[in-house]
Parts: structure tokens; sequence; C-alpha cells
């Protein structure tokens, strides 16, 4: 998984984690294994800004997997 755009303002990031605590920011998220269709996974994202941050806007959490042959 990934945040798309992965670039924002100045003082804005978005992060990703597996975990909620300890919260390990991550750019990319990996999953491994086989995903039934439907099946969901559970994961953490993190907006973090400063005091002063006068900017916002939209992003989008992306997901791309490999199909699997059976």
């Amino acid at each position: 998984m990934y945040v798309d755009p992965a670039q924002y303002p100045n003082k804005i990031s978005i992060e990703l984690s597996h975990f909620n605590s300890p919260f390990i920011p991550e750019t990319v998220l990996t999953f491994n294994g086989t995903f039934s269709d439907g099946e969901s996974a559970l994961f953490y994202v993190r907006i973090v800004t400063q005091e002063d941050t006068m900017a916002g806007g939209d992003f989008n959490i992306c997901a791309k997997a490999d199909p699997v042959s059976e």
C-alpha cells in the first residue's frame, strides 16, 4: 500500500503503519500471503502537521497486488 500523491505541501506528511502502538511510520506497507476475494487487512494512517500549517489537500491510499496463478 502507498499514498498517492507521495508529496504534500510543506509541514504535512502522511504516514502508514501496520501497528497502532507502537506506530512505526512507513511510506509503503507490504502484506505477505494471499488474500481471498473481499478479504481485508488492518493498517493505520497518521496525518502529521505543524501548528502553523495553513494548507490541506486530498490523498488516496492505493493498493497494488500481483495476480495469483492457480
